[in-house]
């Protein structure tokens, strides 16, 4: 006969090697959990829990829901008051590490605790589990469960929510207020005596089902299976004759210690226990359970046992899925298990400790899996295939029942039908169920189950997790999973220019277009050369995204980038483009004002078209290509020279341009510049002259630059001319008296002609005519009408005498 250790001796019969396995917990998801099984010797064992509860963490636990509102279930090793699952019980730890319990209650009124194990146990090789248990420091109230609850074999959940307090010690039903969910049997070590009471049934139990409606200290009894407000009924085999109320009820936990033995039979035939070190082996008749326990101080053993309840019986109609026990026994496949304790009036500490769990007829199958994806990071859209490759331990036994790999896909991650022939698989919603049929020998594995998906969710960084729960109904349950993160598409960004060549301050719209075209999101253009931002964020249309706007960079090649943001499925890209900025061309209209001006007057040149930023000059010219003015930008006018010839001009503008802006030259406008009027006035003198009157006639006033003649008549008779820069000339066809003179200018470019007259008188007198010798002979050619005239003929025959005499015939 196997003896079982107590957990608080070194293990010394037995190696013990650690396996995993997995479970999914409700509104929890799969976990993994760390057990024991025996070596795999002929008869052993399948070891499921090794748990003391005696340092300051467990795993894998949860804490349910209290009706209360407050489960206070605690770990007196433990200062963490706010660990998980299971908090420790003050912030100065009760107990040292190794010598600590799980404290469902503490000494306090109307108190509920309790927790449940988050992994299930097969039971078709049986169950034997053994643990202590502690009831003691208060008045003796009310009592601890140790449950077994019923779970989806394939998918097994643990009780999130315990039963009702006081009597029902959190399995039970009170009335209509919900016990356990799915409780199988609920074991009661019951101090204060009201487990028993018909008060704390279910809805649906025989008036027989318990022995009344009084109180009934000190009692270990077996509540069958309820769920909701309906069963939980006292099952036959209690044993309320245990003596006084401290037979289960202590004042510390070293003198309160009953060690209890809890053995499942499913099989056709009896088995025996393996006992601990407290507690001897027994004889478990076929489907039936036992409990066996030591009270506080006793040198015997007591046990309780009863028939292993029928699910299939009428009584215990749709209190569980119908898939959850096998059909030909009426036994579930799967049971979970944990404890609930409470208190009402009375109270009372109740702590267990030293939890062991394993098979009574033989290894269960141990199943084992692993997962992977082709590829961890498939692009948004794109397909791959999750794989899991189940396989049997060959810690345990063989697999003959039908393996089910449940695999939960997350959002995002859409699965497709299995498309092998080795399962059988379902597909609902994001869970794929696939079944596998056929025996499979301990160490072997079974097909490859390649599942294919899409990644249909937004890219990110997250990594989704896929995983399968692998399960039968007579082996322990195992999970894998594996990561995906779905990465964004790759885009390629490619940019263009309208025009090719834009010219400053000319309107430019940049084409950004992204492909995929799916793509959304925008698109930032920028200068790079200039470091300035052409649009921030241009909205990707139909995978195209435009930025207009005016090339008012430099000329020259500028380096512009289009930056694309990327959305949640597409990968941000850019693409760059070196245009060339061209100098704007310019279109100038030249004007003067006035147009028509006087000589020696000005008129102003003006220029317009040129854009307010440039600079440079701008230069008026004749059509001869002299220069009549320039103007100095930002200057756009300047002034002709007062010294511009009368005449008709075709004035021509021409802009120099800049870097930005290019030369330009303006249609001609016509500039004419009138001569000038000027008033002239003339004089005249006379004089005798030995062959007649000579007058010199002058004039005035004309400007020192004018050319031109000017022209004496008398009664249209030219008298003479005076060309300029010459202003006066003589005549001689002047005779005695006044004689009104016209004198006429006849101008040029600059100055207008003119006339004016003058009035010239010419004395009286003897006119004489011309003396000439000519042998001895004196003649008189020209008449000489004036006293003067008549002195200077005198004179000459006098000087005529003298040359006679010395022989001259000539003067």
């Amino acid at each position: 006969m196997f003896t079982r250790p107590h957990l608080s001796s070194p293990y010394s019969s037995r190696r013990l090697r650690v396996f995993s396995f997995a479970v999914a917990v409700l509104g929890v998801g799969a976990v993994t959990l760390t057990s024991m099984t025996a070596a795999s010797a002929a008869g052993a064992q399948t070891v499921f829990v090794n748990e003391s509860f005696t340092g300051s963490s467990v795993t894998p636990y949860i804490k349910p829901s209290a009706p209360t509102g407050t489960n206070v279930a605690c770990l007196t090793a433990s200062s963490d008051t706010s660990g998980t699952p299971v908090p420790g019980c003050s912030s100065t730890a009760i107990d040292a590490a190794g010598s600590g319990a799980l404290r469902l209650t503490s000494v306090g009124g109307t108190l509920e605790g309790g927790v449940g194990a988050t992994g299930s146990v097969p039971i078709s090789k049986g169950l034997d589990a053994a643990f202590d248990s502690y009831q003691y420091g208060g008045t003796a109230a009310d009592g601890i469960v140790f449950y077994l609850a019923v779970t989806d074999p394939y998918n097994p959940q643990v009780p999130t929510a315990i039963g009702q307090a006081g009597g029902s010690l959190g399995y039970s039903a009170t009335g209509a207020n919900p016990g356990l969910a799915h409780g199988y049997l609920g074991l009661g070590l019951d101090v204060y005596g009201n487990y028993l009471n018909s008060s704390f049934n279910g809805s649906g139990c025989s008036p027989s089902s318990a022995p009344g409606s009084t109180t009934q200290p000190t009692n270990v009894t077996v509540r069958g299976p309820g769920n909701g407000s309906v069963g939980y009924c006292v099952l036959p085999g209690y044993n309320s004759s245990l003596g006084g109320t401290n037979a289960l009820h202590g004042t510390t936990r070293a003198n309160s210690d009953v060690p209890v033995e809890v053995i499942i039979n499913p099989s056709t035939s009896s088995t025996t226990s393996a006992g601990t070190t407290k507690l001897s082996s027994v004889t478990v008749a076929a489907t039936s359970y036992a409990i066996v326990f030591k009270t506080i101080g006793a040198t015997t053993q007591t046990v309780v046992t009863g028939v292993l309840p029928d699910l299939r019986t009428t009584a215990y109609n749709n209190l569980v899925d119908s898939s959850w026990y096998d059909p030909a026994t009426g036994l579930p496949y799967k049971l979970t298990y944990g404890w609930v304790a409470s208190t009402g009036g009375s109270t009372d500490v109740h702590e267990v400790n030293y939890m062991t769990a394993q098979t009574v007829n033989g290894p269960v199958p141990i199943l084992a899996a692993t997962s992977s994806v082709s590829t961890a990071t498939p692009q948004h859209g794109s397909s791959a295939t999750y794989t899991v490759n189940p396989s049997v331990s060959s810690s345990g036994g063989s697999e003959s029942a039908p393996v089910q790999v449940t695999t939960t896909f997350p959002a995002g991650i859409t699965p497709a039908t299995y498309a092998g022939t080795d399962y059988t698989c379902t597909v609902s919603a994001q869970t794929e169920k696939c079944t596998h049929t056929g025996t499979t020998a301990a160490g072997a594995s079974l097909p490859p189950l390649n599942l294919p998906f899409t990644a249909t969710g937004n890219a990110g960084t997250t990594a989704l997790s896929v995983s399968s729960v692998v399960a039968s109904t007579d082996a322990t349950v195992v999970s894998t999973s594996s990561s995906v993160t779905i990465a964004k598409i790759p885009t390629t960004t490619t940019l263009a220019v309208a025009p090719t060549s834009p010219t400053y301050g000319g309107s430019e719209t940049f084409t950004a277009t992204i492909s995929p075209t799916a793509a959304t999101g925008t698109v930032m253009f920028s200068d790079i050369t200039t470091g300035t931002t052409l649009c921030a964020a241009a909205t990707v249309t139909n995978g195209v995204a435009t930025c207009s706007t005016i090339a008012g960079r430099p000329t020259g090649p500028h380096t512009i980038t289009a930056t694309y943001s990327g959305d949640a499925n597409d990968a941000g890209s850019s693409a760059t483009l070196t245009p060339s900025t061209q100098p704007s061309p310019s279109t100038i209209t030249a004007t003067d004002s006035p147009s028509k001006v006087p000589y020696g007057t000005t008129s102003t040149l003006s220029v317009s078209g040129i854009p307010p930023a440039a600079t440079g000059t701008v230069t008026f010219s004749d059509a001869a290509g002299n220069t009549l003015c320039t103007a100095t930008l930002p200057d756009t006018s300047c002034v002709t020279p007062t010294s511009l010839r009368g005449g008709t001009y075709a004035v021509t503008a021409y802009y120099s341009g800049d870097a930005d802006y290019q030369a330009a030259t303006a249609p001609t406008v016509t500039l004419t510049v009138d001569p000038q009027v000027v008033a002239i006035s003339a004089t005249g003198s006379a004089r005798v002259q030995t062959s007649g009157a000579r007058t010199t006639l002058s004039f005035t006033g004309l400007p020192s630059d004018a050319t031109g003649t000017t022209t004496f008549t008398l009664n249209g008779r030219v008298l003479c001319t005076a060309t300029l820069p010459q202003t006066s000339c003589t005549t001689t066809d002047l005779g005695a008296g006044p004689h009104t003179i016209v004198v006429s200018y006849s101008g040029d470019t600059s100055y207008a002609a003119s006339s004016t007259t003058v009035t010239v008188t010419v004395p009286g007198g003897i006119i004489l005519p011309a003396l000439a010798f000519t042998g001895s002979t004196l003649a008189i050619p020209v008449a000489v009408e004036t006293a003067a005239a008549l002195v200077a003929v005198g004179i000459l025959l006098m000087a005529a005498a003298r040359r006679r005499r010395r022989g001259s015939t000539t003067d």
